[in-house]
């Protein structure tokens, strides 16, 4: 492809009797200040206007699009000092793009079809044309030949294709807040650095043009909250048609190869973002493809996530298009091969990272049953397990609640007969790193982790704000009444039923469940160590009659003292095993569960799409 020649035209202008590349680069500070003035001045007017009539009308249409162009026209204007036939064309031209974007806001208020956007850019062109303006895309040159191949009347199809694609997919980006400057900027540091880096193969004056358009795009952006229209307007579409006519002009034209990438990697996160909801539609049969930013703000993510999102990724791309012109002169193939490696390692962090990413919002009020490896787990919080636990206090019927990590996700692949009694229970919660972060993977409802440990003293706090008594069981012996004592000390008011450790042979069992079961405890903590404890739990819940049991593994060692936790930032950032290992060596065989349900979770990643709504929920 090859953009018009500056010398000539400038951005969409055309120069006078001298070389403009020396003569605007000379002025370059000036024209790239007078870009952001002029299009600041151009939306604080807007507000102001909107202000003294107390109105929003204003804000009804999208004046993205003109404000750009307004910054444009006064860098133009600046310019006359440097060449003035090169000032007056450029002026008479984007006075041409200015009538056009104006215009086109008109498709907003008066609710036309969008389809019309696309015939609105072939009067674009065809008033262009008649001020002698060539199309922005004139030759092309073929993969392996050493010369460009003029394109003709061809030139203004390709051209018209072009345009009308960067703009669609502004439209679509320009939905969020904050992303249409944003790749304004992006795009025209892009190009610029381009052509600083390569000015054997871009002009001086298209860095100018580049450093333009960025200058424009930051000074829209502090005003684009009362500029722009909420929906995929006509204002945006006119900044991506801004934005396509300076990639032409600032392209790289000496190799097919770049002249195709470069333009799509400008504009490949809201390429990518259209096509994405198109192809997991198909995947998942949702009744209508919702954009790429309607499917994460579904899962929790708020709108500044959203833009933070696809901000960064056109960043990321945009580094590999200044990484393609540094190894510019790389066989064709080698180039092929760097792009493709960029861009997949792109999508896999990218895919990590956001999955990993804290929602802003939690996607359900209360808890949510999901499947996980064929384990039903609930998606819910801290509060909301200890409201949840409450209820079953204060109802007749008992109830236990199973704590799963890693090593229980793991263990309920191998061992039926635990999968069958955790499927079973009333609740199950994420007590660990791997199975919050298997779930995040997979984009299930389960954001944070609910320990063990701290729901035991969790549950002896609404045990006694209930008025019913705990009972401990398990561990070694003296470290259940130690632990008793302990939570006594902290909760006000609770109760303890009673203590026995864990060491008990299976024909003292029977015993042992008469003791407990004749001191009816509200809440039974058993610590046996999984699955025994919830082996002993399913076996004699409804003889016990405790409103609420719960296996909590090793927390009566941690609670009594005898261990020592990990620090608060550790279990935070959820490492909290790492430092029980280190600190015990012998749990080090455990450790191979983490390793495994990521590599699960990546397994069910690829036979399908992972659960993007209400389907990942049973």
């Amino acid at each position: 492809m090859s953009g018009v020649d500056p010398r000539r035209t400038g951005l969409p202008g055309a120069a006078g009797k001298r070389d403009l590349a020396e003569v605007v680069y000379a002025s370059a500070w000036m024209t790239t200040l007078a870009a952001a003035v002029g299009a600041a001045v151009y939306s604080l007017v807007l507000v102001g206007v909107e202000q003294v009539f107390a109105r929003r009308r204003v804000s009804a249409r999208d004046h993205r699009g003109l404000a750009l162009i307004a910054g444009l026209l006064l860098a133009a204007w600046v310019s006359r000092h440097a060449d003035k036939e090169f000032a007056q064309f450029a002026l008479v031209a984007l006075g041409v793009f200015f009538v056009w974007a104006a215009l086109l806001t008109l498709t907003d208020r008066l609710k036309l079809p969008r389809g019309l956007r696309a015939l609105a850019v072939v009067l674009l062109l065809a008033a262009l044309a008649a001020l002698s303006v060539p199309p922005p895309v004139s030759s092309f040159k073929l993969p392996f030949a050493t010369k460009s191949v003029a394109l003709g009347m061809a030139g203004w199809v390709v051209s018209w294709v072009w345009l009308t694609l960067f703009g669609s997919m502004f439209a679509r980006a320009g939905t969020i807040l904050g992303v249409v400057p944003s790749l304004t900027v992006l795009s025209g540091l892009t190009f610029a650095a381009i052509a600083a880096l390569r000015p054997d193969l871009v002009s001086v004056s298209s860095k100018v043009v580049a450093l333009g358009l960025a200058a424009a795009g930051l000074g829209v952006g502090p005003f684009e909250r009362r500029i722009r229209h909420p929906a995929a307007s006509a204002g945006a579409y006119a900044v991506g048609v801004a934005v396509a006519w300076t990639a032409a002009v600032c392209m790289v034209k000496n190799t097919a190869l770049l002249a195709l990438l470069l333009p799509l990697l400008i504009v490949g996160a809201p390429l990518f973002a259209a096509v994405a909801p198109t192809a997991v539609r198909r995947r998942t049969g949702a009744l209508r493809p919702q954009h790429l930013h309607e499917v994460l703000m579904d899962q929790g993510y708020s709108q500044a996530q959203v833009a933070a999102i696809a901000v960064a990724s056109a960043a990321y791309l945009c580094v590999l298009a200044i990484v393609l012109v540094v190894i510019v002169e790389w066989h064709w193939l080698f180039k092929l091969v760097v792009a493709s490696v960029w861009v997949g390692t792109g999508i896999f962090f990218g895919f990590l990272i956001v999955r990993l990413m804290p929602r802003a919002r939690s996607l359900s009020a209360t808890p949510v049953e999901v499947r996980l490896f064929g384990l039903r787990l609930h998606g819910l919080t801290m509060d909301q397990a200890l409201e949840q636990a409450r209820a079953f206090l204060r109802s007749s019927e008992p109830h236990y609640l199973v704590t799963c990590d890693a090593s229980g996700v793991v263990r309920a692949q191998d061992d039926e007969e635990f999968r069958e009694i955790a499927n079973s229970a009333d609740l199950v919660t994420a007590d660990g790193a791997g199975v919050v972060l298997a779930s995040k993977l997979l984009g299930l409802p389960v954001a944070v982790r609910v320990a063990g440990c701290d729901m035991v003293e969790g549950l002896c706090h609404v045990a006694a704000e209930e008025g019913r008594s705990v009972f401990f069981l398990g561990a070694e012996p003296g470290v259940a009444e130690e632990a008793a004592a302990k939570l006594a000390e902290r909760v006000p008011g609770l109760q303890v039923a009673g203590c026995r450790d864990g060491y008990f042979k299976p024909e003292e069992e029977a015993a042992v469940v008469r003791q407990i079961a004749a001191l009816r405890p509200g809440v039974l903590f058993v610590a046996l160590g999984q699955p025994r404890q919830e082996r002993f739990i399913a076996a004699h819940l409804r003889e016990i009659g405790a409103g609420v049991a719960i296996g909590i593994g090793g927390s009566l060692d941690v609670i009594s003292g005898r261990k020592k936790r990990a620090p608060v930032f550790l279990q935070r950032v959820g490492l909290e095993w790492l430092w029980r290992v280190a600190t015990e060596p012998s749990r080090l065989p455990r450790l191979k569960a983490l390793p495994r349900i990521v590599l699960m979770a990546f397994r069910e990643l690829l036979r399908g799409p992972a659960p993007l709504d209400d389907d990942a929920r049973r």
